[in-house]
């Protein structure tokens, strides 16, 4: 799949490793790079969904549209279809939203 960013801003922290760990630390700073080499290898958000790898899931409440995927125990990867396509056989571009830790009642985002 093809993978996008929500900015600039993102996009150069994502993929700095130097930024990202002082931004983030060394295990998300990790966890992010192996991630994104995941998605980047599946053909589509479907075979992403079904590889189970990470526990990648579609999000609901305020965060409906959007999907994420394990980094850490607390922390996720959070991204979307480029398109919001409703079928995700047909989604081949994602664009990557942020860290966020969305458990229980926050919705603190560590990268946005």
């Amino acid at each position: 799949m093809q993978i996008e960013f929500a900015n600039r801003k993102l996009e150069k922290l994502m993929t700095d490793m130097g930024l990202l760990k002082k931004k983030a630390g060394i295990e998300i700073a990790k966890s992010v790079y192996k991630r994104l080499n995941q998605i980047e290898a599946a053909n589509n958000l479907y075979v992403l969904l079904q590889t189970r790898s990470g526990n990648p899931e579609p999000l609901n409440g305020d965060m409906r549209g959007t999907y994420s995927i394990t980094l850490t125990a607390n922390f996720r990867l959070i991204f979307k279809p480029k398109d919001n396509m409703e079928e995700v056989e047909d989604c081949n571009k994602v664009v990557i939203m942020g860290v966020n830790d969305y458990h229980g009642s926050k919705n603190n985002w560590v990268i946005p």
